[in-house]
């Protein structure tokens, strides 16, 4: 089944390679399609086709049955489901995919009213925001929800839009890991919200009122959860969509607060732009109804509310703060890639920020060699358009602030970093109220001074959404913790899962859920050998298991070094360090590659034979180093040959002194904008020996357009992917 799913095999395919093992090896495994869904338990899904009237004025929901004529519209239908062929959704009922998940974590006890319950001032996960506990209530799950559209086809207008879920009891990587795909439009128009949202809405209010029933093994006996769905994570048009709101580039097009915006000149044509002249009041979820209503009446907007939306029946949801400004089309493909284009673009040439070291900044961006948490390696800024949201993170976070130090003007660069330390300190593992306050600070400052420095216009409706992302945080948690990063991975992951132009809907569901499946059936691999477990490891893009011949508390050993050999000198360091006498012998075993915990580290010299640096690190005695070899020593004190002795991993490490960069306090801010940043002397430096405990953090050295070298801690938090 991996194999299958890893090479988004088609059905035909697949039929031949179960023909191909059952000729080979006969009755090894189900020798047909339909047999292997079948023990999978594929076959018996519980996928519901949900109607709407194919009148495009119209849209409006059926249900599971078509009527005789259209309720809106009298359009008639005879109850014939073929005039329907292409106005419809596909619905997997949430109950029959809470089931399995809740079984596998129920020792997790996530479920429980009254746990996930932290201090209000430190913001570690969703479960620590304001709006989370104020929507919880008695609920046992509540539950995260995305909703994004893309196209199916190159040659026709056809696309999908899926709502996917998550719990948000669970952590991130289980999360991320345990998605719920509930609906699935399939047409070859926009989906109206009302239509769209009503199977869903419905469900989550039935599981709200009435719970649902699963036996909890470990109590060996029934159980009721009670569910609800609280926060909404989406990109702007669809926001304003499921919210009922105008879209942001039209009159009142926030959707979190009353700014009117204004329409000014830019080039042939104009844009709307908000500026920050006017403190505008907050939107709430009350006023948002009584501007429905009133919408709703005369028959145009009111305050940018167009109507009532469907998400207003769900219990406990707020409107507006159930809503995020998602930073990563906010922040990153918005507000960063907007000035990036800026600085680089021919018009500007005139302008005091144009940049004209491009192929300086190009060869400082391919000269960094990123640690394994940096997925993607740095490219050209001539390839900028091509940029994904990851690389617009790294190049905020990382390598801006030192390749243009010298490059930008100084008011420039330091505006610029008043936007990396903003949105820094809300990226953390934990975020404190003090945090927001700084990052409001720093955010505030960045909107404001953009007239005088660039043009009011390009205050965008991103860089104005900036303003309310401490909110958000306040509300729901580090920024992370409700990205669209896992949501646009499942979209992508979406789009490859079907073959032809036939059934795409229930092409996607089946393996939607087959890799759902597959999660819960990599338990049964527990115990197996070495070699199977590191080929599910390949075919399924899994971390969840390590083949390993060495564990040592956080330390598991990946590549053992045949090459290198401890000297004498070395071997005396150890013995002082784990104060051992002289007579006692020690063994040694060099690996070059290893994890501390679950970190990927490696050995100088065999990062140096590929692009990617993993050996320069952060000590807990505040010196960076690089790593130059790993020993796992075995204390033995007895000549037994199955020595059972204590086992200690000792690293031997180059140290570098590093030195503040010059200060850049910002008072407003109340921040030294540049604290985040190391300058480290390589030319001085000793060798020494520590434990796997001493080692800190993993980092990352940028040089900047004079070859210093520059020591950046990576973004605390790395969500796994879905």
């Amino acid at each position: 089944m991996a194999f299958v799913l890893r090479f988004k095999l088609p059905a035909a395919a697949c039929q031949a390679l179960l023909t191909l093992f059952d000729t080979v090896l006969p009755g090894c495994i189900p020798a047909t399609n339909y047999l292997v869904q079948k023990f999978f338990g594929l076959d018996g899904q519980n996928i519901q086709t949900h109607y709407y009237c194919s009148n495009g004025e119209c849209m409006n929901y059926f249900g599971s049955d078509v009527p005789v004529t259209c309720s809106a519209c009298d359009s008639v239908y005879n109850g014939n489901i073929d005039l329907c062929k292409n106005s419809f959704m596909f619905v997997f009922p949430l109950v029959d995919q809470l089931k399995p998940v809740v079984n596998k974590f129920v020792n997790m006890n996530f479920f429980s009213v009254n746990s996930h319950l932290g201090t209000e001032d430190e913001l570690s996960k969703v479960t620590d925001g304001k709006m989370y506990r104020k929507c919880r209530q008695q609920t046992n799950i509540t539950l995260q929800f995305n909703c994004d559209g893309a196209p199916v086809f190159n040659s026709s207008k056809f696309s999908i839009w899926p709502i996917v879920c998550a719990i948000n009891e669970l952590p991130a990587a289980i999360r991320n890991s345990n998605l719920m795909l509930h609906t699935l439009w399939f047409g070859r128009v926009k989906p109206c919200a009302v239509t769209f949202l009503q199977p869903f809405v419905t469900e989550i209010t039935d599981l709200y009122r009435n719970g649902f029933t699963f036996f909890n093994r470990l109590t060996n006996e029934e159980q009721v959860l009670y569910v609800n769905a609280d926060l909404c994570i989406c990109d702007a048009p669809a926001r304003a969509m499921l919210q009922e709101f105008s879209q942001f580039n039209g009159k009142y097009g926030c959707g979190f607060c009353c700014h009117p915006g204004q329409r000014v000149e830019k080039g042939s044509g104009t844009v709307q732009v908000y500026p920050m002249n006017t403190l505008y009041p907050l939107r709430s979820h009350s006023k948002t109804l009584e501007y429905a209503e009133q919408a709703s009446r005369i028959g145009k907007p009111v305050q940018g509310v167009k109507g009532a939306s469907l998400l207003t029946l769900l219990p406990s949801f707020d409107i507006v703060r159930c809503f995020v400004p998602e930073y990563m089309h906010c922040v990153l493909l918005g507000v960063v890639r907007q000035f990036v284009n800026l600085w680089l673009d021919s018009s500007s040439h005139r302008e005091p920020f144009y940049i004209r070291s491009v192929k300086l900044l190009n060869r400082l961006l391919k000269s960094i060699r990123p640690p394994d948490e940096i997925h993607r390696l740095p490219r050209s800024l001539d390839d900028r358009k091509f940029w994904k949201a990851t690389e617009y993170r790294n190049f905020l976070l990382i390598y801006s602030p030192v390749i243009l130090v010298d490059v930008l003007p100084k008011r420039y660069y330091t505006h610029w970093l008043l936007l990396c330390n903003g949105i820094r300190l809300l990226l953390q593992d934990t975020v404190t109220g003090a945090m927001i306050t700084t990052s409001r600070n720093c955010l505030h400052k960045f909107i404001a001074l953009i007239p005088d420095l660039y043009d009011g216009v390009h205050l965008s409706y991103n860089v104005h959404l900036l303003s309310h992302l401490p909110d958000a945080v306040h509300n729901w948690g580090p920024l992370w913790a409700h990205s669209a990063f896992v949501y646009e991975d499942v979209l992508g992951f979406i789009k490859k899962t079907y073959h032809g132009t036939q059934h795409v809907p229930k092409q996607v569901f089946k393996y939607f859920s087959a890799w759902n499946k597959l999660n819960s059936f990599a338990s049964s691999l527990i115990g197996s050998s070495d070699a199977v477990l590191c080929m599910y490891k390949k075919l399924s893009s899994s971390n969840r298991f390590v083949s390993s011949a060495m564990c040592i508390n956080d330390f598991v050993g990946l590549q053992k070094s045949f090459t290198t050999l401890i000297t004498d000198w070395q071997s005396a360091i150890v013995h002082n360090l784990l104060e051992c006498n002289s007579d006692v012998t020690l063994k040694y075993q060099a690996y070059d590659r290893f994890l501390i915990r679950r970190k990927v580290l490696s050995t100088v010299s065999y990062s140096r034979q590929f692009r990617r640096n993993n050996s320069f690190v952060l000590l807990s005695n505040g010196c960076y180093a690089d790593i130059n070899c790993c020993f796992v020593v075995n204390k033995c004190c007895c000549n037994d040959v199955d020595c059972h002795c204590c086992k200690y991993v000792v690293l031997f490490v180059t140290c570098y002194l590093s030195s503040r960069v010059p200060s850049r306090y910002d008072k407003y801010a109340g921040i030294d904008l540049s604290k985040f940043m190391r300058k480290v002397e390589h030319g001085d430096c000793q060798m020494i020996a520590v434990m796997q405990n001493d080692v800190i953090a993993k980092c990352i050295t940028v040089s900047n357009t004079h070859d210093d070298f520059y020591a950046l801690h990576l973004p605390e938090h790395q969500v796994e992917p879905y």
